[in-house]
């Protein structure tokens, strides 16, 4: 196994209001790690599987963040697996930033302009915290 597929973060994400917003702390620029995103079982998302989803953020430089994925079932949780190339874009810049991740009613290809034609499921936020040394 290759170093660059070693390190896999995970963070359950919150699907009901005013629980504590999870936080997902990243080293910055970082290149070896993936991050999955869980959605708790027991939620009302029972047919989100294979539904594309949207992260969005704009970081610390104001620089917006924009990344598409489809949602899967692991281990009968609905989750969302962010790819090396998209955490190294979210660990770009060193600062603190709110993040939601969008999970809509469609599979269809999605991006900035049309993302708000679809229905969403739900929308859940999360903090990232990006430091210059981890």
């Amino acid at each position: 196994m290759s170093a660059s597929n070693m390190l896999k973060q995970t963070l359950r994400l919150e699907a009901q209001p005013g629980g504590i917003r999870p936080e997902l702390r990243m080293k910055k620029n970082t290149t070896s790690s993936e991050v999955m995103l869980i959605v708790p079982p027991g939620s009302v998302l029972t047919n989100a599987g294979q539904k594309r989803c949207v992260i969005r953020a704009v970081l610390p430089d104001g620089t917006e963040l924009f990344e598409t994925d489809f949602t899967e079932m692991y281990r009968r949780e609905l989750a969302v697996e962010i790819q090396r190339p998209q955490v190294t874009r979210m660990t770009a810049v060193e600062g603190s930033y709110r993040c939601t991740l969008t999970i809509l009613n469609t599979t269809e290809a999605v991006t900035r302009a049309t993302y708000m034609n679809y229905d969403f499921l739900t929308v859940l936020p999360f903090t990232v915290n990006v430091y210059k040394r981890a």
